[in-house]
C-alpha cells in the first residue's frame, strides 16, 4: 500500500514547445553601381521551451540567425550560422519571494527592452509584494550592477520607480500610468 501511495504521487511536469520561422529575400538591381543584380537570403528560426512544475519554470530560448552581426556557435568566424542560446532562465518561489536566476530579456519603464543587465551576463533577480507595494532588487552574477525597482497603484495610476545602482552609469526611471476620462497616458 506504501508503494503504491508513493507511485500515485509522483510529480508531473508540463513542458511546451513553441517557435516561428522567418525567411526574407531581396532583389537589388544594379546595386551600388556595380551594374550587377545583388541578391540576398535572410532567415531566422526560434524555439522557446518552457517546463513548469509547481511554482518553478524553467525556460530556454534557442534561435539560428544568419544575420553577421549576431553572435553564434561558429565563433569569430561570421560567416558560420549556428544555433545560439537567446534566453535562459529558471524561477521558483521561496517563501513569499519570486528568486529568478538566468539570462532574460526584459522590458523597463515604458517598454525599452534589454537583455537582462548585461548581455550575456547571468543575472538574479529576487521579487515580492509587500503591502501592495511589489519590490524588486536584481544583480549580475560577476558584475556590480544592482537595479532595485518598486510600483504600485494608487487610485487606478500606476507608479513605478526603478534605479540602477552602477557608479557613473546608472540610471533613475519614473513611470506614471494611468487612464484620464477616455485618454491613456504615460
Amino acid at each position: 500500500a506504501a508503494v503504491a501511495a508513493t507511485l500515485g504521487t509522483s510529480a508531473m511536469a508540463d513542458i511546451s514547445i513553441t517557435g516561428d520561422a522567418l525567411m526574407r529575400y531581396a532583389s537589388t538591381e544594379d546595386a551600388g553601381g556595380s551594374a550587377a543584380d545583388e541578391n540576398q537570403l535572410d532567415q531566422r528560426i526560434r524555439l522557446k521551451m518552457v517546463g513548469t512544475s509547481g511554482d518553478t519554470k524553467v525556460v530556454m530560448g534557442l534561435r539560428t540567425d544568419n544575420d553577421e552581426t549576431t553572435a553564434r556557435t561558429g565563433g569569430a568566424n561570421a560567416d558560420m550560422n549556428g544555433i545560439e542560446t537567446d534566453y535562459r532562465f529558471i524561477s521558483t518561489k521561496v517563501g513569499g519571494a519570486t528568486v529568478k536566476v538566468g539570462e532574460w530579456w526584459e522590458s523597463t519603464g515604458l517598454g525599452l527592452v534589454r537583455k537582462g543587465q548585461s548581455s550575456g551576463t547571468n543575472a538574479v533577480r529576487v521579487s515580492g509584494t509587500v503591502a501592495d507595494v511589489d519590490l524588486g532588487l536584481q544583480g549580475t552574477v560577476d558584475g556590480p550592477e544592482v537595479v532595485i525597482d518598486a510600483s504600485t497603484t494608487i487610485a487606478g495610476v500606476k507608479l513605478g520607480l526603478e534605479h540602477d545602482t552602477t557608479d557613473n552609469t546608472g540610471y533613475t526611471d519614473v513611470t506614471i500610468k494611468g487612464k484620464m476620462a477616455d485618454v491613456n497616458y504615460a
